[in-house]
């Protein structure tokens, strides 16, 4: 009796659903989602160190996180980013479940296809015997020591047209699953490039982000010269390192998006994005100081170190300058690009 052929197609058509659904595009448009809360968190995460500065101005003492979130402006700005913190971790949790979903998937797809395999040999061997029988028999004719019946032929022929029409079918199957594979493992290639290492810089670690942000908080008091701590020296040229590092950032953000530009202006987008979120975090800090350096300035004018405040001035301002005309001049350069 010939052996009956396994449905393998209904089998692959169970998993069709979890082959799009957790397919490297599906996967893609989730990362995609991930990476739009990720850009929308380095934006809020921009807006705490002016916060901060802020804060001080309005009479916060203390050096603590807690003792900033009792200012409202900086604590509403500290629960922005929390928010989108937690936004983006369900976002991962998402990413990962679809990427786990993959994985399971291609161990389904494996096991179907070394049933597929298993069945291909069992009628490969199946055919095989047949014909070997087919052939003694002929050989016992031959030799006038049998007579070879039609029906033994036919059988033969039978199981030949069946293993060539369900065979073809089945490498057919099996491309299509190593298709299936390649794409649903490419799903996990994804996640890993793109979630992992984002993930990994803020929920895992926000705690040490928020104590590095703290950093931007100058300290409390005021200086025998009657200035406030926005515009002590030392505070000063910590600013001026950090403006100048960050124009530095922004001009290398720029510099990528022009490179970018050259192969598709769509690819530079992301890079003028961050350029121009820093430089707007870096106008917010300096918006705060220059009502200050208004305020103060004939204070600032008779103080003794009057010349070193005014060198940390022109550093910030310099740095903001450079990097405002960096971002301003690749603009206009990729939107020339044809």
């Amino acid at each position: 009796m010939a052996e009956k052929w396994g449905n393998h197609e209904a089998g692959y058509k169970e998993l069709e659903s979890a082959i799009s659904k957790y397919s490297a595009k599906a996967v893609k448009a989730q990362v995609d989602a991930f990476l739009k809360e990720y850009q929308g968190i380095e934006a809020i995460q921009e807006k705490l160190p002016a916060a901060l500065v802020k804060a001080r101005a309005d009479g916060v003492v203390g050096e603590s996180l807690a003792d900033f979130r009792k200012n409202k402006p900086f604590n509403d700005a500290y629960k922005a980013l929390d928010k989108a913190v937690d936004a983006l971790w369900k976002e991962q949790v998402k990413c990962r479940q679809m990427t786990n979903e993959a994985k399971q998937t291609i161990n389904d797809l494996k096991i179907l296809l070394e049933h597929i395999d298993t069945d291909l040999k069992l009628h490969e061997t199946e055919l095989k015997d047949a014909q070997d029988a087919l052939k003694k028999d002929q050989a016992k004719a031959k030799a006038g020591k049998g007579t070879l019946t039609p029906s033994v032929v036919k059988a033969v022929d039978t199981l030949e047209k069946d293993f060539k029409r369900q065979g073809a079918a089945l490498d057919k199957l099996k491309k299509q699953i190593a298709a299936d594979s390649k794409n649903l493992a490419e799903a996990g290639n994804a996640y890993k490039s793109e979630v992992d290492t984002k993930m990994d810089t803020y929920a895992a670690k926000f705690a040490k982000i928020i104590e590095k942000i703290l950093d931007f908080a100058p300290k409390s008091g005021a200086t025998e010269a009657g200035l406030p701590t926005i515009l002590q020296e030392s505070v000063l040229v910590v600013a001026a390192k950090k403006a100048v590092a960050e124009g530095k950032l922004i001009e290398k953000h720029c510099k990528y998006a022009l490179e970018k530009a050259q192969t598709d202006k769509s690819l530079a987008q992301p890079e003028l994005k961050a350029a121009s979120t820093k430089l707007a975090a870096l106008k917010r800090v300096l918006s705060v100081q220059a009502g200050a350096r208004k305020k103060y300035a004939a204070i600032i004018k008779k103080a003794k170190n009057a010349k070193e405040i005014y060198k940390q001035f022109k550093f910030i301002d310099e740095a903001f300058a450079s990097a405002e005309k960096t971002l301003v001049a690749a603009m206009k350069a990729i939107a020339a690009i044809k």
